[in-house]
């Protein structure tokens, strides 16, 4: 179950940045460039998804 908490906070974390840190966000976009950006964000998008489909896997075989 720690997992999927831990896939749910970092996914959504970073899905929440827009909303709220917009300044940093664009900051970080200026200062970065839009590619990179863009990588690191899908990069970190991807590991948090990971974590949720296995910290789901694990859940489920946990509970039966």
């Amino acid at each position: 179950m720690p997992v999927l908490i831990l896939g749910l906070v970092v996914f959504l974390g970073v899905h929440s940045i827009r909303i709220v840190a917009p300044e940093w966000r664009e900051r970080r976009r200026a200062a970065m460039g839009d590619g990179p950006w863009g990588g690191a964000y899908s990069l970190v998008s991807l590991v948090g998804f990971a974590l949720l489909v296995w910290g789901f896997g694990m859940a489920r075989a946990e509970t039966g």
